[in-house]
């Protein structure tokens, strides 16, 4: 038994990191796999919101608008500093940009209007200390850079890098956010619908208002290079809070879409959506169980059925693992 140990454990290594601590078997990892399968990278552990989907798909629509826009031209310090509108780092800083004119918004709207719920957006944690300190009248900069960034490595794990690849799999855009080919194009065309297909919808209100801004402030000079908070226009900030207050504010508009792009209604990921849609109170084992009873092909069945036969064993390995430790 001993020596079949030793063929799967190593030596205390101290310089992984402390997610070995909370994981040490790995079996995260295996899960992830076998969850990418069934949902086809269209969710992950991280990437599982409707609101931040939604945001990060408006946001990409108005960076692709103002790409479009041959009236929107850059201000001489932003022509310096990223000679177009197409380059990756000019998208990113409107990005960020973005991200962070919604962050305060709903800080500023969080105790007025009651659907507003702060909780599961990214980075409103730091956001709010800022706000805190600087007594509302926080700045905001257009740049790509650390010092334009609310979230420490806002470019990976603000809502445009968490929810970067499962955009890019359902196919919005590549790697360098590259809109216009021509595969991408019938995806656009849903998004213009959801986006702005109505005008007076509250998605619709807030695509009106952060389009006229984020026009505008590329295309005429920021005083000494930051924005204040306090000269964002009250309507834009309003229509912000208003269209994404909560992920059941954005599910009540976005559902149908979202379900129509992921395709998470179908197969495998389907039969478990259906039966969570059904019926409420069941154990994880419960919803797989009745799910296999949907009439799945057997290429999508099977990704279920080696759930179930996994799951036992990677148990059985923890539990061993955990009384192990304790000795």
């Amino acid at each position: 038994m001993t020596h079949f140990l030793q063929a799967l454990l190593t030596d205390y290594d101290d310089s992984l990191s402390s997610d070995s601590y909370i994981d040490p078997m790995g079996l995260l990892i295996i899960w992830s796999a076998f969850g990418r399968q069934v949902f086809r990278n269209r969710i992950n552990s991280v990437s599982n919101d409707v609101r931040n989907f939604t945001l990060n798909l408006f946001h990409h629509y108005l960076v692709k608008k103002l790409i479009e826009d041959d009236d929107a031209v850059l201000n001489n310090a932003l022509q310096r500093l990223y000679q177009n509108k197409d380059g990756l780092n000019f998208k990113q800083a409107s990005l960020i940009f973005l991200e962070n004119v919604f962050v305060f918004s709903i800080l500023r709207y969080e105790a007025s209007l009651v659907d507003v719920d702060p909780a599961g957006i990214l980075g409103i944690s730091n956001a709010r200390r800022r706000w805190m300190n600087e007594k509302h009248r926080s700045a905001l900069i257009f740049t790509h850079e650390p010092a334009g960034q609310i979230l420490v490595r806002q470019l990976s794990l603000g809502v445009s890098g968490r929810y970067k690849t499962p955009l890019m799999e359902i196919g919005f855009f590549d790697g360098n956010y590259h809109y216009h080919k021509p595969a991408y194009q019938g995806r656009w065309a849903e998004a213009e619908k959801l986006i702005a297909g109505r005008p007076n919808s509250l998605l619709g209100k807030a695509a009106y208002e952060a389009y006229k801004f984020l026009k505008a402030c590329v295309s005429r000079p920021i005083q000494g290079g930051k924005l204040q908070f306090d000269d964002v226009p009250t309507k834009l900030t309003e229509a912000y809070a208003r269209a994404f207050a909560s992920p059941q504010v954005v599910g009540r508009y976005a559902k149908t879409f979202w379900l129509g792009q992921t395709e998470l209604d179908q197969g495998a990921a389907g039969a478990l959506f259906h039966v969570l849609e059904d019926t409420e109170d069941l154990t994880p084992q419960e919803v797989i169980e009745r799910a296999l009873e949907h009439g799945l092909p057997s290429s999508e069945k099977a990704k279920l059925e080696q759930i179930v036969q996994l799951e036992p064993f990677l148990a059985d390995c923890s539990l061993l693992f955990t009384l192990m430790a304790s000795r």
